[in-house]
């Protein structure tokens, strides 16, 4: 059997500071009262949970998990995201389903186990592409992650003059292994030791 709702009332001689509560039996269908009659708030619990106390017949739009995660996404500096950045806002499962609805919308792009950037249509054929290149997002990435990222010996050579042969930028040195695959759209970045 359900619960009766109640109805809160503050009367004056308590100033708001406490509430009585009355319960509304099951026999009453609909209570009409003057305008002047009622001189405090009237509040209803258990009927709408997410209305604002602004103010009377205004509510609020109930905030979901997409929309929470958007507006971190805007606040939130840097162009590489870690699904942990988003662990506090809901579980593992509802996180995921949210960045993978974000990614087919084209709002994001999945770089990597766990690793996402911002999205931006292809000026070519529309399709969602990272605001940055390849090679800065996964110095950014691995940044992240606590990976010290340094230049190839190619990029050394080339900047020393030793080559004139340019570096494509598909190639990044660390300190230590990675193991995450890291790139997007068939193209993946390869590691050197530093």
């Amino acid at each position: 059997m359900p619960r009766a709702p109640y109805i809160c009332t503050e009367s004056p001689e308590n100033d708001g500071q406490g509430a009585e509560k009355e319960e509304v039996g099951q026999e009453a269908s609909l209570l009409t009262v003057e305008p002047e009659v009622i001189d405090s708030p009237v509040t209803i619990f258990d009927i709408m949970s997410y209305c604002d106390k602004r103010g009377l017949g205004e509510t609020m739009k109930p905030k979901n998990l997409e929309n929470r995660v958007l507006k971190r996404l805007a606040r939130k500096g840097g162009d590489v995201f870690l699904r942990d950045d988003f662990s506090d806002l809901g579980g593992y499962d509802q996180v995921g389903r949210v960045l993978r609805h974000l990614v087919r919308t084209g709002q994001l792009v999945k770089i990597g186990h766990g690793l996402y950037t911002r999205a931006a249509p292809s000026p070519f054929d529309g399709t969602p592409t990272p605001v940055k290149g390849l090679r800065a997002l996964a110095a950014e990435a691995l940044g992240r992650l606590g990976i010290e990222t340094a230049p190839t010996r190619l990029e050394q050579d080339y900047r020393a003059g030793r080559t004139t042969q340019v570096p494509a930028g598909r190639v990044i040195a660390v300190n230590k292994r990675v193991r995450r695959r890291i790139g997007y759209n068939g193209t993946f970045l390869s590691f050197e030791r530093a």
